[in-house]
């Protein structure tokens, strides 16, 4: 069944309902009056009725740089360079994310370079300071807990 627009008879305004074609009006909801069905255009979007071009000329995708006429046509260009669509890796905020997990990465590993300095001028007079600021930085027991929980 279809949705479609009627206009109240009693001036109420326009309301959308889903009706069989057949049949003409409709009880207005908030007066109760007979409403008349409109001619509407229905919803067409490029995917729903099975039309994925872009048009005679297509358009120039900035991620491929290059023209593309259909979503066929995209995902051809981006097979043949060995790329998939960002969506199919799990989302529209994948880059982000991957970019976050990233920072986070080289903030911490900034963290432990400073820690490690720190420890060698620590231990500045001894024969084994290297040894000893890596003992003192990474001690055993920190390591194995992280190899825990890395997948």
């Amino acid at each position: 069944m279809p949705i479609y627009d009627f206009l109240c008879s009693a001036g109420c305004g326009k309301f959308e309902d889903l009706v069989p074609w057949t049949q003409d009006s409709q009880p207005c909801p908030v007066c109760s009056q007979p409403a008349k069905k409109q001619v509407s255009a229905p919803l067409r979007t490029a995917t729903l009725w099975g039309d994925t071009s872009f048009g005679i000329n297509g358009h120039f995708d900035q991620g491929l740089q290059c023209r593309v006429t259909s979503y066929a046509d995209t995902d051809r260009k981006l097979a043949a360079r060995g790329l998939v669509r960002e969506s199919d890796l799990g989302g529209d905020m994948y880059v982000e994310r991957k970019m976050d997990a990233a920072l986070l990465e080289r903030t911490q590993h900034k963290a432990m370079v400073a820690e490690y300095t720190t420890n060698l001028k620590k231990f500045d007079g001894c024969e084994n300071a290297k040894g000893l600021a890596l003992a003192e930085t990474f001690p055993a027991h920190k390591m194995l807990a992280e190899s825990d929980t890395t997948p």
